[in-house]
């Protein structure tokens, strides 16, 4: 498994971004841009992938997008626009739906003198819109929204796919009142079934959610995740609104995940080269593991094991040097204090290796003593 992300550049994207927001804003299934490009917040549409620049917004300090006036559109919200020369204001565009985007007059925001504010979004009052705290200079300005935004429907359909280790969750989309259902977003509560929490949904049992933010899964209805280990495990899903007003969630599924264990492997010689450098070899017998972890131990009362994980870029490796001082190969090495002693025939650690998932947890491991 390969879990090493790669730069590449981005379809359609032909400035400097500085700041970005994300947001299905045409509420077509897939997450478009609000972005800082080349000095103009711009709206950055998603066409599978390839970005295609459209309405554009004065310059400010900072920027949000949300729907302010519940109408099921995200709106953009610009900070530190300034008009005229030195004089500093909040604006709002409401989105209508059609690409382009209207400002909003008689907001109440007034003006300041500060060049630099920033804002950030909540429903502050829980009257079921979204208002606005300023930051520098400290102010908290409430929307005043007559329009209703009532919960989006509870997702329906669920169900869920396993393999070792792994878990997809499927579910179909419900309706809400303002919001396109291809703009809603998804949130996802995953716990093993003692009650421990796996994936945090930052929502309350009864949906109201505690962020606003979209949701985890954003507006996929499928949701993937790795690295489980083996056991028993409950999983239930929240939708949400462009004001990020989310549903109650879906009744409860449960299932397992089993065949995670890898096989430990064999044959584990450990040679002391010299005081600085030890050699490990090993044969390999387990195709499922995500990451080795290597424990080592001197032979004194108070000696503790230090461990060093191996990242899945070095799974098929057999044979690693290794140092307790420093980093001698392209192997990260955990810090570590312990000093191989020169006579290293009778005084170097015996070492513990085992493939290991990277929570460490349920691992088969052999121990050999260095030679």
């Amino acid at each position: 498994m390969n879990h090493i992300l790669k730069r590449t550049p981005i379809a359609g994207i032909t400035k400097d971004i500085e700041g970005v927001f994300f947001a299905d804003i045409d509420s077509d299934g897939d997450m478009d841009m609000l972005a800082d490009y080349g000095g103009i917040w711009t709206i950055l549409s998603n066409n599978n992938g390839a970005f295609t620049a459209g309405a554009t917004f004065p310059a400010g300090s900072t920027a949000r997008i949300a729907d302010m006036n519940n109408d099921g559109r995200p709106d953009v919200v610009i900070a530190g626009v300034m008009e005229p020369w030195q004089v500093f204001q909040i604006r709002i565009y409401t989105n209508n739906g059609n690409g382009t985007f209207t400002k909003v007059d008689n907001t109440g925001f007034g003006t300041s003198n500060e060049s630099n504010p920033d804002i950030d979004i909540a429903d502050f009052d829980n009257d079921g819109d979204l208002d606005i705290a300023e930051v520098n200079p400290g102010k908290l300005y409430r929307n005043n929204t007559v329009t209703p935004n009532a919960p989006p429907g509870i997702p329906v359909n669920l169900s869920e796919s396993t393999k070792p280790g792994y878990a997809i969750f499927h579910w179909t989309a419900p309706t809400d009142d303002k919001t396109a259902s291809n703009g809603l977003s998804y949130n996802v509560d995953l716990r093993k079934t003692d009650g421990s929490i796996v994936t945090p949904s930052h929502s309350l049992l009864n949906g109201k959610r505690l962020i606003p933010k979209m949701g985890n899964a954003y507006n996929n209805t499928t949701y993937r995740i790795g690295c489980l280990q083996d056991g028993d495990y409950t999983w239930k899903v929240q939708a949400i609104d462009a004001g990020f007003m989310g549903s109650e969630f879906s009744t409860g599924r449960n299932f397992s995940v089993s065949g995670m264990k890898p096989t430990a492997p064999a044959n584990l010689v450990a040679v002391g080269l010299s005081d600085k450098q030890v050699q490990l070899t090993w044969t390999d017998l387990s195709s499922n593991e995500t990451a080795y972890v290597i424990q080592k131990k001197n032979e004194y009362p108070t000696g503790i094991w230090i461990t060093i994980l191996l990242q899945p870029m070095s799974l098929r490796i057999s044979t690693l040097f290794i140092s307790p001082r420093k980093h001698l190969t392209n192997i990260v090495l955990l810090p570590s204090t312990v000093r191989i002693p020169q006579d290293t025939a009778r005084m170097l650690p015996a070492v513990r290796f085992h493939p290991c998932s990277l929570n460490r947890t349920g691992c088969q491991q052999i121990k050999q003593p260095l030679k």
